[in-house]
């Protein structure tokens, strides 16, 4: 091979490589600098008025524990007039907020976690997606296996005769409702009601 086109060859090959390990270390400070993004960042619970439309800061708080940091990755969300619930398929637990202050204390408790309420929720088969309703009784989780799993929020323990399956084309599920009588899956594909029995009569 004659040694001018040997020369270029090889200035080819240098100018490759000084580009390859360029986009590499880029690569690997843009990863750092996302990774200490995602570390940085705090679940939250933001709050809108229904008849003002807008939003309301000062019904607003965060979801990071700053003692243990377990709720970081929250998937659903249900409440009553006293307390709200988050769902965390990371932590494999149901989280719960105080949403009214403690009259026997002159402390602001709104939005602090209130663990005399929580229930850990582990993983299954199909992994979790942990959306979650209540009556105010029975806590549904709907898992990505097609399983939709009852709890008892008074005993924040498992109560199997409140579960049921979602139907096979049902796979996709994105959010959960319930009327009271019947429990509406949505899905990607479509939306579906799951006529199985009485939510009330159980």
């Amino acid at each position: 091979m004659p040694r001018r086109t040997l020369n270029r060859s090889t200035a080819i090959v240098r100018g490759l490589s000084s580009i390859c390990q360029t986009s590499i270390r880029n690569l690997a400070a843009n990863l750092r600098h996302e990774g200490t993004c995602r570390q940085g960042i705090i679940a939250k619970i933001y709050a809108y008025s229904l008849s003002g439309k807008i939003r309301v800061t000062g019904r607003e708080f965060d979801l990071l524990d700053t003692v243990d940091q377990e709720n970081t990755s929250p998937d659903g969300i249900w409440a009553n007039d006293e307390t709200m619930w988050v769902s965390d398929s990371n932590a494999e637990r149901v989280f719960a907020y105080k949403l009214v202050d403690d009259p026997s204390t002159t402390d602001n408790e709104y939005g602090e976690r209130d663990q005399t309420k929580e229930f850990d929720a582990p993983r299954f088969t199909g992994g979790p997606s942990y959306l979650i309703w209540s009556d105010g009784t029975t806590m549904w989780l709907d898992y990505h296996s097609l399983q939709v799993l009852g709890y008892s929020l008074s005993g924040k323990s498992r109560d199997s005769s409140r579960d049921f399956l979602r139907h096979a084309d049902n796979d996709d599920s994105v959010g959960i409702w319930s009327d009271g009588t019947t429990m509406f899956a949505v899905d990607k594909a479509g939306l579906y009601a799951k006529f199985r029995k009485s939510i009330k009569t159980g």
